[in-house]
C-alpha cells in the first residue's frame, strides 16, 4: 500500500541528510589530493587517498553495529504499517549500507575531479541511476512487489558507479 511505500523516501532521506558529512569529506581530500598531485608528491597523494579510504573503511566497521540496531528497531520507532516491519529493517541495513559504498566511492571519484574528467565522472554516475532503474523495474516486474527492492536497487546503483570510478581512478 501507500503507506507501506513511503517508508522509501523516508528512510532515503534519513541518509540524504548525512551526505553532508560526506560532501565535506570528499571535499577535503579533493583539495589535498589536487594540491598534492599538482605539485607531482605522488607520496603524499598515495597517503592522503590511503587514509581517506581506510578511514572510511573503519567508519564502516564502527558504525555497522549501530545501523543494525537501528535497522532492527526502525519498525518501533516510526510507524511502519503491520506486516511490513521485516520489509523496512532490511531497507534501513540495505541503504545504510548503500551510504557507506557510495562514501568509499566518492573517495575513488576523486581523481576525476583532480583531471577534469568531468564527462566520465557523470557517465559514472548516470551509468549508476540507469542500473537502479533497471533493477527496480527487473525487480518489481519479475517477483512479488516487497520494500526492501528499492534498498536492492540503490545497492545496485552504488556499486555501478563505485565500479565506473574505480576505472577513473586506474587510468
Amino acid at each position: 500500500g501507500l503507506a507501506a511505500y513511503g517508508m522509501i523516501p523516508l528512510i532515503q532521506n534519513i541518509v540524504t541528510y548525512t551526505g553532508i558529512l560526506t560532501t565535506s569529506f570528499n571535499s577535503a581530500v579533493s583539495r589535498y589530493l589536487t594540491i598534492e598531485l599538482g605539485q607531482g608528491d605522488h607520496t603524499a597523494s598515495n597517503k592522503t587517498f590511503n587514509t581517506a579510504l581506510f578511514s572510511v573503511i573503519g567508519l564502516f566497521l564502527v558504525l555497522s553495529p549501530a545501523v543494525i540496531v537501528l535497522a532492527v528497531i526502525f519498525p518501533n520507532v516510526f510507524n511502519v504499517p503491520p506486516g511490513w516491519e521485516t520489509d523496512a529493517s532490511w531497507l534501513v541495513l540495505l541503504t545504510a549500507f548503500t551510504f557507506f559504498v557510495s562514501v568509499a566511492g566518492g573517495i575513488f571519484s576523486v581523481s576525476a575531479f583532480v583531471h577534469s574528467e568531468f564527462f566520465k565522472y557523470n557517465l559514472a554516475n548516470f551509468a549508476g541511476l540507469f542500473a537502479r532503474v533497471l533493477c527496480v523495474i527487473a525487480l518489481f516486474t519479475l517477483f512479488s512487489p516487497h520494500l526492501w527492492y528499492a534498498g536492492i536497487a540503490t545497492l545496485m546503483a552504488a556499486f555501478v558507479s563505485f565500479i565506473g570510478y574505480m576505472i577513473l581512478w586506474r587510468k
